[in-house]
C-alpha cells in the first residue's frame, strides 16, 4: 500500500509537469512516450494521464498490458531480460495473481493463460474448463498445460459437435463427431481423423473406416426367386441366375488381330516384277470359345434355399 502511494505521488509530480516529461508523441490524448520517473511509459493518453494499454520499462523488466491511471491495473505480462514471461494480473499497481510460466518465445501462445478472458470458467491451464476461441469454436473439458486434454466437448461454429478424448487440441482416441448436416461418425482418432468406426447416415446407411481407409461397400446384387421347385425340395426353389442347370456359360475374351496388308503385282515388259501397297491391313476381332462354369449363386445344385 505504501507503495503505490508513493507511487501515486510521484504520478501526481510528474503529470503536474507533464510538458516537460513527455519523450515524444502525444502524450495529452494519443499515442506517446513519456519518462514517469520510476519508470518510462510508452501507450495511450487521456487528459495527459497514461490510460488504456501501454508499455512500462523498468530497470530489469518491462510490463506490456492495461494502464489505468498511470498504473497497472488488469491483465498483461512481465517480460524479463532473458526473453522468459510473466502473466500477470494487476489492480492499481498491484500485482494481485500471477502465473509464473517461463517459456521460449516461440513456444508461446497468448491465448493459453489461465486469465485469459477467453477462459470463460475453470481452470484452462491444467484443470477443467470452458474455452471460447476467436473462430467461435468451444471447448469445454479437460485441459492439459493449456492445451485440450482427455476428456472433452467441443461445439464448433458451423454447427458441428464432437465428444470423446483430445490430445494437445486435437481429436485423439474414442469419440463421437456429429456433423450438422444429420450423419455423425463414431470409433477411433488418430492425428484429429476418423481411423477406425463408422459413418452414420440420416437415412440409416452406414459406411465403414479401417484403419483410416474408407470402406466403399459393394454393389448388391439382388435375384427374383421363381416358382417351380421340386417335390422332393420343398424348401427350395430354381436358381434365377442358371435357371435350375447348376452351371452358367462365361463368354469367350474377344481381341482383335491385324490382318496382312494387301498389294497389286505387275510384271513389265522386260520381265521384272513390281508390287504396289493397295490399302490398309485389315483388323480381325477373333473371340475365344465359350466355356461353363459352376454357378455361384447355387453352388452347382441348380437350386436355391428360401
Amino acid at each position: 500500500m505504501i507503495k503505490t502511494f508513493l507511487i501515486g505521488l510521484l504520478i501526481f509530480a510528474v503529470f503536474i509537469t507533464a510538458e516537460a516529461q513527455c519523450l515524444e508523441g502525444d502524450c495529452k490524448n494519443g499515442f506517446g512516450k513519456m519518462d514517469l520517473v520510476y519508470c518510462i511509459y510508452e501507450g495511450t493518453f487521456v487528459k495527459g494521464i497514461p490510460e488504456g494499454a501501454g508499455t512500462m520499462y523498468y530497470e530489469t523488466y518491462r510490463y506490456e498490458g492495461e494502464v489505468q491511471k498511470g498504473l497497472e491495473h488488469g491483465f498483461g505480462r512481465i517480460i524479463f531480460e532473458d526473453g522468459s514471461y510473466e502473466e500477470v494480473e494487476y489492480y492499481k499497481g498491484k500485482k494481485i495473481e500471477s502465473q509464473y510460466i517461463k517459456v521460449e518465445a516461440q513456444d508461446y501462445k497468448s491465448y493459453q493463460a489461465k486469465r485469459d478472458p477467453r477462459c470463460v470458467s475453470g481452470d484452462c491451464a491444467n484443470g477443467q474448463g470452458e474455452y471460447h476461441f476467436p473462430s467461435g469454436n468451444k471447448y469445454k473439458g479437460n485441459f492439459k498445460d493449456f492445451q485440450p486434454y482427455g476428456n472433452g466437448e467441443w461445439d464448433f461454429a458451423n454447427g458441428d459437435r464432437y465428444v470423446g478424448t483430445v490430445s494437445n487440441g486435437q481429436k485423439e482416441g474414442n469419440g463421437t463427431y456429429h456433423y450438422s448436416n444429420g450423419w455423425r461418425f463414431t470409433g477411433s482418432y488418430q492425428a484429429d481423423a476418423e481411423y477406425t468406426g463408422t459413418y452414420f447416415a440420416p437415412n440409416g446407411q452406414t459406411v465403414k473406416v479401417l484403419n483410416g481407409t474408407v470402406q466403399i461397400p459393394k454393389p448388391s446384387v439382388s435375384y427374383t426367386i421363381t416358382t417351380g421347385g421340386s417335390p422332393q425340395h420343398p424348401d427350395h426353389e430354381r436358381c434365377p441366375m442358371c435357371n435350375g442347370k447348376g452351371t452358367i456359360m462365361i463368354p469367350g475374351r474377344s481381341r482383335q488381330i491385324q490382318g496382312s496388308p494387301s498389294y497389286n503385282v505387275y510384271r513389265s515388259t522386260d520381265g521384272k516384277v513390281s508390287r504396289e501397297y493397295a490399302g490398309s491391313a485389315p483388323v480381325y476381332t477373333v473371340r475365344g470359345p465359350d466355356r461353363e462354369s459352376t454357378c455361384s449363386i447355387c453352388g452347382g445344385t441348380g437350386v436355391v434355399k428360401w
